[in-house]
């Protein structure tokens, strides 16, 4: 009973990494089975690793790409000058 009770929170653990995974914009699929592989927490880990820059969804293809960047590299639209310096405010204090 009790290896039953951890084999469900391997997989629930592995299901929230996945979620996050996919709200953030990156495969939740593939996260999933690393995680399930690895280890929720290591994928954890890893995950938010990942994440130590900030990601914005271009407006004109809707692709996530760096906050810093001022052109997007999927469809090559150009960004404003403001909203690149507002993200830099951020990453500055």
């Amino acid at each position: 009973m009790e290896d039953l009770v951890g084999i469900v929170i391997w997989f629930v653990g592995s299901l929230l990494v996945s979620t996050v995974a996919g709200n953030r914009g990156r495969g939740s699929g593939r996260w999933f089975l690393f995680s399930l592989l690895a280890s929720p927490l290591i994928a954890g880990a890893f995950l938010c690793g990942a994440y130590l820059t900030s990601l914005k969804k271009c407006p004109m293809c809707a692709e996530m790409v760096q906050d810093s960047a001022l052109i997007c590299k999927h469809c090559h639209s150009r960004f404003s000058e403001d909203s690149v310096k507002a993200a830099m405010r951020g990453y500055n204090g």
